[in-house]
């Protein structure tokens, strides 16, 4: 994870995190009944759990695209490389070949 992203990832921690608080905050402190102010807490750390979850699987779906595209990537460049070592490796292969046969020429034309 890159330092933007851990950056990133703080941030966001830091803000559900005073939500949460300032939501707790502000239903104790309302004037409404013991219940009605549990309920409150209760559904709204629903919604931030679900908030969390949905932010959780977005950067989850990101980190998996990036991955991908980097994936891809690494295998394009892999792919290029073993293109290039087979054609220069015929390339040698060839003209080793055709150095063998004129070095065999000259030896025979020296007999």
């Amino acid at each position: 994870m890159s330092t933007k992203e851990k950056n990133s990832a703080s941030i966001l921690a830091s803000i559900l995190t005073g939500l949460l608080t300032g939501v707790v905050f502000g239903i104790i402190y309302a004037p409404d009944k013991g219940t009605e102010t549990r309920k409150k807490i209760k559904t709204k750390i629903n919604d931030v759990k679900d908030e969390a979850t949905n932010k959780y699987l977005d950067m989850s779906e990101k980190v998996k695209d990036q991955y991908d595209t980097v994936s891809s990537i690494v295998n394009n460049v892999g792919n290029s490389v073993k293109d290039n070592f087979d054609k220069y490796k015929d390339q040698i292969v060839s003209t080793t070949t055709e150095v063998i046969k004129d070095v065999e020429i000259k030896l025979n034309e020296l007999k």
